[in-house]
């Protein structure tokens, strides 16, 4: 079925992107990637958020989840390891 969430995808490209540029070019409508951007789009984004997703255990130290709670107070899930999603979970979100 058809979603009206989309992915929100902030920051730069970083190495081995190569397959993830691939996915989010085959999905945009429902992919979006806005690069880097200022604090204040980042907490609009933060505070407008049904989730983040944080995969990085080191970049950013954990303040974007600190960030994100403090704009939305969502409880945020830790995600550890790689995070793989194929066709069929994309048109789940």
């Amino acid at each position: 079925g058809s979603s009206r969430h989309k992915l929100v995808i902030a920051g730069r490209a970083g190495w081995k992107c190569d397959d993830l540029i691939r996915i989010i070019r085959r999905f945009p409508e429902r992919i979006i990637w806005i690069g880097r951007t200022g604090d204040d789009v980042l907490h609009s984004l933060y505070k407008n958020a049904l989730a983040l997703i944080f995969p990085s255990l080191e970049e950013g130290f954990g303040l974007p989840v600190l960030e994100a709670m403090a704009q939305n107070g969502h409880q945020t899930i830790r995600v550890t390891g790689v995070v793989e999603c194929d066709d069929e979970l994309l048109h789940r979100v």
